[in-house]
């Protein structure tokens, strides 16, 4: 029952990130004839490496991109409508797409952003994209120049910050966290969202990213399952855990999909999206996401629950969160 209702079921990925080099390597080499990047063999080479923090910092690969800057840049409307157009066909209403830290600094950013959506717009009305910067970290250098870069975006459209801590599987010190906690009193002051990527691969920084001022969501959190304490304070504070199940399998974060937490999430309150991730690198679409949802105990209201989950703690203006609630089932 639930496999004949699943496409019909909006859907909502607040969690993906736009995998600059991966969408531009994909649209120039079939521009050109040429067969894209194998990433089923490159996920299949991923096994090899010891889960967690070493197969996220291999995820990329042996990709090359020559000239990525330029041709991100010049194409960037094609690339960026084409993540929209995929995620639209697999029953997505709403996504958000988050760009790495130094795309804050191109003036064209946001303009070319709603261009892209508009192009989507066109077929699909009712289709909602917003832009966050990923990857804020203050062991980044120039990180003060990217929330200042932040701050400015924000009157153009920019709808939200991931922070970052680092060191990532294990905790970051405090200082780290004094910077995190000053930027975000500023960004969520000029109404910018804030996630906080933490608790992939151990239960380091989930306590710590629910003191960040503004924060509304966590990316992954999946070790706060584990937790009973971490797990009633999420509960508590009702701050929504983006779950990327595939992700979670393929880096490590979890043994086997049957073996994800979602449902633990779920039973103790959290509010729970789900969301794909890396799309092109893992082969995770949104709409895959919610069919491998149904094979963990997890039904029809219970997906769109998720759904409505999304909307609600994604960065959207108000009045689009309205127009996507009134429109669903």
């Amino acid at each position: 029952m639930i496999s004949s209702r699943l496409a019909a079921i909006p859907k909502a990925d607040i969690h993906l990130h736009a995998e600059t080099n991966s969408r531009v390597e994909r649209l120039i080499s079939l521009r050109e004839g040429r067969s894209p990047h194998n990433w089923r063999a490159a996920n299949r080479r991923l096994r090899g490496i010891p889960p967690g923090i070493e197969r996220l910092k291999d995820l990329s690969g042996d990709l090359e991109v020559k000239d990525l800057d330029s041709l991100a840049r010049e194409n960037f409307v094609e690339w960026v409508s084409d993540a929209m157009s995929e995620a639209v066909q697999e029953g997505a209403v709403l996504i958000e797409i988050r760009f790495g830290a130094e795309w804050v600094k191109w003036p064209d950013l946001m303009s070319k952003f709603r261009e892209a959506e508009n192009l989507v717009r066109n077929d699909h009305p009712n289709f909602v994209a917003e832009a966050i910067i990923s990857g804020v970290s203050p062991a980044r250098a120039g990180a003060q120049d990217v929330i200042d870069s932040c701050l400015q975006a924000h009157k153009d459209g920019l709808a939200g910050i991931d922070f970052l801590p680092v060191p990532y599987e294990r905790e970051a010190d405090g200082e780290s966290w004094r910077k995190i906690y000053s930027w975000g009193e500023l960004a969520s002051g000029v109404g910018l969202g804030i996630t906080v990527h933490a608790g992939e691969f151990s239960t380091a920084n989930i306590r710590s990213a629910l003191g960040v001022p503004g924060l509304t969501r966590i990316g992954h959190a999946t070790y706060a399952a584990y937790d009973s304490t971490l797990l009633s304070e999420l509960a508590k504070a009702r701050v929504t855990v983006e779950c990327c199940l595939t992700s979670n399998v393929v880096l490590g974060a979890v043994s086997s999909l049957e073996e994800h937490p979602i449902r633990t999430f779920v039973d103790a309150g959290v509010p729970v999206t789900i969301s794909s991730d890396d799309p092109v690198r893992l082969g995770a679409t949104i709409g895959g996401e919610y069919h491998l949802a149904t094979r963990l105990d997890l039904d029809a209201s219970d997906l769109l629950k998720f759904t409505r989950n999304g909307i609600e703690a994604s960065f959207t203006s108000e009045e689009r969160k309205a127009n996507l609630l009134a429109n669903m089932p």
